[in-house]
């Protein structure tokens, strides 16, 4: 049986470092709109390069973040996890 209470935890780190690299990416992004804009088109490929990186790592975040949603669900209403995980297999 899955713990509650600790996916409930694991769930609110989750989104907090979820947007704190959304934070991350925005500024990011301000960043390489403003070398863009500057004409600076080396840093502006660097920026957007970087911010590429960061972007992937907040989707996967937020992918994290979901599963860990949906297990805290699972386990708080004690529900058979394979059969709300399976449905996603296939």
């Amino acid at each position: 049986m899955l713990d509650s209470a600790k996916l409930w935890e694991l769930w609110k780190r989750l989104s907090k470092a979820q947007a704190e690299m959304g934070h991350k990416c925005k500024l990011k992004s301000d960043a390489w709109k403003a070398a863009r804009d500057a004409g600076d088109t080396d840093e502006a490929d660097r920026l957007w390069d970087e911010y590429r990186k960061m972007w992937r790592n907040y989707e996967v975040m937020g992918a994290q973040t979901c599963m860990a949603w949906a297990r805290y669900i699972v386990a708080d209403q004690q529900l058979n996890s394979n059969e709300v995980f399976g449905a996603l297999d296939g």
